[in-house]
């Protein structure tokens, strides 16, 4: 809320609409050895959520296709990669953030807000998100 110039999230969710893409979680991705506090890793304490990419086609196709989005919205927000992907969006050296438009639909691609996102955890980073 504080990055968009809202002082509370409040604000924030009464001014946009929002989504969960999958509406469901599948629970978190198995620990790689080298993420483990043992082994020295300090950047964060999990590794974040498996993501069902099937499922997540599927919505952002329907989405897509009776959503409305280019006649509701002038930019539609996408968090995280994963979902870029699931909207048809190709991965492929791309870093987040990215603009691109499809289907006359602008997205804008912004890291996902978990507390996994290496992005959000950088001030600079957060700082460039600001504007």
């Amino acid at each position: 809320a504080r990055l968009a110039g809202f002082a509370l999230p409040e604000e924030l969710w009464a001014s946009f609409d929002r989504i969960d893409l999958i509406g469901w979680c599948p629970g978190p991705k198995a620990r790689k050895a080298y993420h483990f506090w043992s082994s020295g890793y300090r950047k964060h304490r999990c590794d974040g959520h498996r993501f069902p990419m099937r499922d997540a086609r599927l919505a952002a196709g329907r989405l897509r296709r009776f959503g409305g989005l280019a006649r509701r919205y002038a930019v539609v927000v996408l968090c995280g990669r994963m979902v870029a992907s699931a909207f048809g969006m190709g991965l492929a050296s791309r870093t987040v953030p990215w603009l691109e438009e499809l289907e006359g639909v602008r997205y804008v691609v912004l890291p996902h807000p978990s507390g996994v996102s290496h992005f959000w955890n950088d001030e600079v980073s957060w700082h460039r998100a600001a504007g």
